[in-house]
């Protein structure tokens, strides 16, 4: 058994990749709106994100390997993995916002996946977390600028996303709780939903 682990190769993949350029969100009927709401549904390309996960079902040659973008903080827009996905790889893991979303062509895609895993957070917490790496990633310069994003983009994405939010196989359920000590202790709750 512990060989097969250490044989197994997973990888994870970040749905930030699939983010629309700056210039491409240059682009868009109304430019402002489009790089104020960065990070909402319509600022990814989702037609390209679609064909990723195509390819991923799709067979491959022992010599074959998908390629995939990711995001560069700096940069502040896309680029390409050095590494792409290898026929060797056994698992991906995709994480995002959207995997599950219940809007076409994201359903389309999500059906495409052999699970789907929901992460369900408190919005207090994840609103302090997201002011938090605005500032840190230098999205935004002060916790004013960070607090406005996280609540005029941020937190209406977190609703869009769970008022259309397609039928998962698992919930987790992340919470936060006082430990002996006093300090906030994170803890993950998972509970098993009927799949049928």
């Amino acid at each position: 058994m512990a060989e097969t682990v250490d044989q197994f190769r997973c990888r994870g993949i970040g749905m930030d990749g699939w983010h629309h350029s700056r210039q491409t969100l240059s682009s868009f009927e109304d430019p402002e709106e489009a790089f104020r709401r960065r990070g909402a549904h319509f600022t990814f390309d989702a037609p390209a994100y679609y064909q990723f996960i195509q390819s991923l079902r799709s067979p491959t040659h022992a010599d074959q390997a998908i390629p995939f973008p990711t995001f560069s903080h700096s940069l502040k827009d896309p680029s390409p993995s050095e590494q792409p996905i290898e026929p060797s790889d056994d698992l991906v893991l995709i994480e995002g916002l959207y995997v599950l979303l219940d809007i076409s062509p994201w359903s389309e895609a999500a059906a495409l996946l052999d699970a789907k895993i929901w992460i369900e957070a408190d919005h207090t917490l994840t609103r302090e977390r997201l002011i938090r790496r605005h500032i840190e990633t230098g999205v935004e310069q002060t916790a004013s600028a960070a607090q406005n994003r996280v609540d005029g983009s941020d937190m209406l994405n977190a609703q869009f996303i769970q008022d259309r939010l397609i039928k998962t196989d698992v919930t987790v359920v992340h919470v936060k709780s006082e430990g002996f000590d006093g300090e906030g202790v994170e803890r993950n709750v998972c509970f098993q939903l009927d799949a049928s």
